[in-house]
This record gives C-alpha cells, sequence and structure tokens, in this order.
C-alpha cells in the first residue's frame, strides 16, 4: 500500500520556508541577535516561531548542515539554544580513551572500547556510538512527524554512517542519514525526512559545524 499526501496539507508544502522571512527583520547588528521574534511557515504547515541572527561577513560563512539527494545546498549554523526546562540526564565516564572502557551512571552502558574499523577484533569506538545515538534520534524525530501527520511510519528505520577523517585544523567527523521509509510516496517520504532534520535535537548541534547529508533510501 502506498501513502499520499493528505489533501489538507497540499498547500503547506508550498509555503515560503520560514528562514526566507529574514529580510523583513531590521533593525539589526551584524554577528547578533536581531531581538525581534517572527513566525512563518515550515515545509509541512507547521508554525515555527524563532529568532534571527544577521551573520558577521568578517566570520564568513558557515560550513556543513543539511545536505540531501535533492537538496544538497549548506545552511548556515543553529541560532544559539539554551534549555528552557530539563527533560532528561544522564552522563557516561570513559577511562583509557578508544583503547579504555566506556560505562554509563546507570549500568547498561558498559563497553570494551578499541581501534576503529579493526575486523579481527571489532569492539566499539565513539564513532560507533554516536551513529547509534544519531540514527535512534533521528528515528525518533520522523515516527513523531509520522504521529503528526497521520502516517504509519512504525517501519521506518535510518542507518546514520558516521566517518571519522582528517580536516584542516586535525581530525573531524561528518555523517551521511539514510532513512527508509516503507509504503510512503517518495516525495512525501523526503519532505518528511528533512523535517526530521530540522527537528532532530543531534541535527541541531551538527548543523554548521560538520558536514551532515541526508537522503531517502
Amino acid at each position: 500500500m502506498t501513502m499520499t499526501l493528505r489533501a489538507d496539507m497540499a498547500p503547506a508544502y508550498a509555503a515560503v520556508p520560514v528562514r526566507r522571512v529574514r529580510q523583513v527583520v531590521e533593525p539589526a547588528v551584524a554577528g547578533k541577535a536581531s531581538g525581534w521574534w517572527v513566525r512563518g511557515v515550515g515545509r509541512l504547515g507547521w508554525w515555527s516561531r524563532i529568532r534571527l541572527v544577521v551573520p558577521d561577513p568578517a566570520a564568513g560563512r558557515a560550513r556543513g548542515g543539511m545536505g540531501s539527494t535533492t537538496h544538497p545546498s549548506r545552511r548556515t549554523s543553529m541560532p544559539y539554544e539554551a534549555l528552557t526546562s530539563t527533560l532528561y540526564t544522564t552522563a557516561a565516564t570513559a577511562k583509557g580513551g578508544r583503547g579504555g572502557r566506556v560505562r554509563s551512571e546507570d549500568g547498561v552502558l558498559d563497553l570494551e572500547l578499541g581501534k576503529p574499523g579493526s575486523k579481527a577484533n571489532p569492539k566499539a569506538n565513539p564513532e560507533t556510538l554516536f551513529a547509534a545515538g544519531y540514527s535512534a534520534c533521528f528515528g525518533n524525530a520522523i515516527l513523531s512527524i509520522g504521529q503528526a501527520q497521520g502516517l504509519d511510519l512504525s517501519e521506518s528505520t535510518v542507518t546514520a554512517q558516521v566517518s571519522l577523517g582528517n580536516t584542516e585544523t586535525g581530525v573531524g567527523l561528518a555523517v551521511a542519514i539514510t532513512a527508509h521509509l516503507p509504503g510512503l510516496d517518495p516525495e512525501v517520504a523526503q519532505k518528511v525526512v528533512e523535517a526530521a532534520h530540522e527537528r532532530c535535537p543531534y541535527s541541531k548541534a551538527t548543523r554548521g559545524n560538520i558536514d551532515v547529508t541526508v537522503s531517502v533510501g
């Protein structure tokens, strides 16, 4: 069975993205928050409230952010977001770096760590844990959007491919997110995944800091 976009959702998809209303916000100082709050229609029709920041030309445009098979463009980093309330807190302690051991405070996670990419004796490493956390968080964002829009996305899966590599300043990360949304029209699936990329806390935290690409598999 193939799911299609509900008729009452169609106008929302054609709406102007929230970020395009920036030119109407004034006055502002380069590199600082304008102090104005605006409302605009997001990709799936939700009303969003954002505080806009005018980029400092001297700082240059931040790299990274969103990319996909149909939307390869980059986005600037997220405006600073402080927690207004705490929903959950956890902690983990590592000893010995990448060749040591990591244990969560509740004991649920207790792993011996090893060198990334080892075939003879594979063990968990920071990239493994990051990929697991990002994929689960992104998947939950997809489920949340599906529930809000009346779409059954219970069979959806998300794969986060995390790469560790050299950068101009040392070592860095890159992430490729691939989401599978069975039974959903490709165009609708793409919009759901893009909306999830806007909502997912991991995507917010990495936007503008590292290269993150998002696609529908």
